[in-house]
């Protein structure tokens, strides 16, 4: 019989990419992804620690695990009022460690674009939010991305280039151009 230890971490190795697919597919803010993903992960080893046998479909055990995390992450009030609302929580950054030649009004500037695009992307609908997510911070194909998401690369598609669109529509007007 395989140590509880070992068996997690070859199911973590086999499932780890689908499961933060599957997760960043279903959340409802970008901001959760990584509880929601850790939480998953802490309770695949407490199901292997207490079911004690072998798992059969490694996959189909983490989804499963996945969805009933996010269930109980998102009760059903507030996955409502998510599908209503149109507002978004914005988040909060951290202070990096900077380099002593680093010119500080280049990064405020850099900063205050980063704050004002990803204020413009929490306006757009989810799930465009969590498309230009995973194409820009996770770097997932489109074709991955229509997988996961359910809808074809060209719906995916017009997402990213809306957006992008738009936020260089605003970069233009601001600088004048």
């Amino acid at each position: 019989m395989t140590e509880p230890k070992q068996l997690f971490e070859e199911i973590y190795d086999a499932t780890r990419e689908s499961a933060f697919r599957y997760i960043t597919a279903k959340c409802l803010s970008i901001s959760d992804i990584d509880d929601i993903y850790q939480t998953t992960f802490i309770n695949v080893y407490n199901a292997i620690v207490k079911r004690g046998a072998p798992i059969e479909e490694p996959e189909a055990f983490v989804i499963l695990i996945a969805k009933r995390t996010l269930a109980k992450y998102y009760p059903l009030a507030k996955r409502l009022r998510a599908q209503i609302s149109l507002s978004r929580d914005e988040e909060e950054g951290g202070q990096a460690d900077l380099p002593d030649d680093t010119d500080i009004e280049d990064i405020a500037a850099d900063r205050q674009l980063i704050e004002r695009i990803n204020k413009e992307i929490g306006k757009k609908p989810p799930v465009t939010q969590m498309i230009i997510f995973m194409y820009y911070y996770r770097s997932m194909t489109i074709r991955d991305i229509a997988e996961v998401m359910e809808m074809s690369e060209s719906a995916v598609k017009g997402h990213i280039y809306r957006t992008t669109e738009h936020l260089r529509r605003l970069y233009r007007k601001e600088n004048g151009q």
